[in-house]
């Protein structure tokens, strides 16, 4: 049988910590526990007793709408009895304090000086939650979710705040909503994307990574536009304006796909950024480009390149020299 005696105080304070995993590591801004009130004491033994106490939560941060504390020793002589180790305390405004609602206890050996500094309190912090690693091509949009973030000790309202951890050399991504559960972004160079998403209930707070990383896009193509040329004359292509999503180096191939009857054209290098043709027939000559970054091939761009109207050259034979009033013939 456990006696109460409830005109014991115990007034010393101790700041609250918060561990690792479901408990954080630092001591939440503005918290603290103290203000014990001894509320039950029971001999258990010759020199220990188990001691019953509230507690009050002193608030000078950000509002809690509600808070949870566990309780551990860092001293054999003093043990928290299982499953008795657990605060909770409604809300509280800045610059407040609450009771608890519950008690804890503690069998603490008399035999040997107690100190309530040899306590460790430790808030419940949320779990956050980023979600897997994703692949995305550059220029695509990235969704993040952060909705798998858990608050177990229940305290207070979730918030949530992603950021870059680090990005690509060069890049200049940004994040949008970024305080949401919903981010999203725009990869702009090829790499891997770390974010880090922190979740917070007002007494703790945890993060968690996730790693978004390009994958390998299809180059694209540029044959140029299309030209007139005369007929005879040299036509020069140019797939300068080809390019790579990703930035990878780009290797090129021109093929001549159509040509006028009884052309015989030939490209000067079919491997070249700008080859060049002669145009020895009129008609319409249509030149392929593919290119590839050596994963990945293009879809073929086309150019037409088209004769134009060649001026006639008049030819009124050689001079001649005749005797007056004879017949004269010219040959054009």
């Amino acid at each position: 049988m456990r006696y109460v005696c409830a005109s014991v105080a115990a007034l010393m304070a101790l700041t609250a910590f918060a561990p690792s995993g479901v408990l954080g590591q630092s001591a939440p801004a503005g918290l603290s526990i103290g203000n014990y009130h001894l509320v039950g004491q029971e001999r258990a033994t010759l020199t220990k007793w188990w001691l019953t106490y509230t507690a009050d939560l002193t608030d000078n941060g950000a509002a809690l709408t509600s808070a949870t504390a566990s309780l551990t020793s860092l001293v054999s002589s003093v043990t928290v009895e299982p499953g008795q180790g657990m605060l909770q305390f409604g809300a509280v405004t800045p610059g407040g304090h609450v009771t608890s609602s519950n008690t804890f206890t503690i069998l603490v050996d008399r035999s040997v000086p107690f100190d309530f500094a040899n306590l460790q309190w430790a808030f419940f912090a949320p779990l956050a939650n980023a979600g897997p690693n994703q692949t995305a091509a550059v220029g695509s949009t990235v969704n993040l979710n952060g909705t798998g973030s858990t608050n177990p000790g229940g305290s207070g309202t979730l918030t949530y705040s992603w950021s870059f951890a680090s990005r690509p050399s060069g890049s200049n991504a940004a994040l949008a909503n970024a305080n949401t559960p919903w981010a999203s972004f725009s990869p702009d160079v090829a790499g891997d994307y770390v974010l880090t998403l922190t979740v917070n209930n007002g007494a703790a707070s945890s993060s968690a990574n996730v790693t978004v990383s390009t994958v390998n896009s299809a180059p694209i193509a540029n044959a140029g536009p299309n030209q007139t040329v005369a007929v005879g004359s040299t036509a020069a292509l140019n797939g300068a304006g080809s390019s790579d999503p990703d930035g990878d180096a780009l290797t090129y191939l021109w093929s001549l796909v159509d040509v006028p009857a009884g052309s015989t054209a030939v490209l000067s290098n079919v491997r070249a950024i700008s080859p060049t043709f002669v145009a020895d027939q009129p008609g319409t000559y249509i030149a392929q480009l593919i290119v590839t970054d050596g994963k990945l091939n293009s879809v073929p761009s086309t150019v037409i390149i088209s004769t134009g109207n060649t001026a006639p050259v008049a030819n009124a034979g050689l001079g001649q020299r005749v005797v007056r009033a004879n017949m004269v013939r010219l040959d054009g």
